[in-house]
């Protein structure tokens, strides 16, 4: 018969084994990050429907600070969130478009974590 202190190791044994393979698995699930896509935003208007105005941006391979008044100069978004199917400003209004909450595209395009460049 096993003694109380050997069931114990062996039931600590599997419970660490247990929560090891948890951590591993759980992370292996989770989204890589993508490279990251920037738009130069083209106005100084600020609402919703500017933001959703397609014409209003410009895809940029070599981002810069720009002059302005205005949030949001430069918008980075990572290629994750665009479907990969058409030009970079097809897919930035069909991502703008799949947002249909109230000031939705405002709240994602005036996110700090998605303005590379503001305007001063």
């Amino acid at each position: 018969m096993m003694s109380n202190n050997l069931k114990k190791l062996i039931f600590g044994l599997a419970a660490l084994v247990l929560a090891f393979g948890l951590v591993f698995t759980m992370s292996a699930f989770k989204p890589k990050k993508g490279e990251m896509i920037h738009f130069r935003y083209n106005s100084s208007a600020t609402t919703d429907e500017a933001y959703r105005e397609i014409t209003n941006w410009e895809p940029t391979e070599e981002p810069e600070d720009c002059p302005g008044s205005g949030k949001v100069c430069v918008l980075q978004i990572d290629e994750n969130l665009l479907s990969g199917n058409g030009t970079p400003l097809e897919q930035l209004e069909e991502y703008f478009d799949s947002l249909t909450g109230t000031d939705e595209v405002k709240d994602f395009v005036e996110d700090p974590q998605n303005i590379l460049y503001e305007k001063s």
